[in-house]
């Protein structure tokens, strides 16, 4: 689990989408380590640069963690009102 957060925190938390905008994707919580998985959760904000590169005024939705017997894919991706939002605001 240690190795497993020292990965994580080389890890960037942010892209660069274009020349005006990039994704923050930074965690929102501590990672959470099964025997068969590693469940991690990201706000996935848009910032201007151009314009603004300070965060949005308002703060993400908290996504429950699915349960053990929901997850039966390797992959799990949940977006929220809070994307679109963050990159409407500026």
């Amino acid at each position: 689990m240690t190795q497993g957060n020292a990965e994580l925190a080389t890890l960037p938390e942010t892209v660069a989408l274009d020349a005006t905008a990039e994704l923050d994707f930074g965690l929102v919580i501590a990672p959470t380590y099964g025997s068969t998985y590693v469940l991690t959760s990201h706000q996935g904000e848009v910032l201007w640069i151009p314009h603004n590169t300070s965060h949005a005024p308002f703060a993400p939705s908290v996504i429950p963690p699915p349960t053990a017997a929901s997850m039966t894919r390797m992959f799990y991706l949940w977006v929220t009102p809070f994307l679109p939002e963050s990159a409407a605001w500026v």
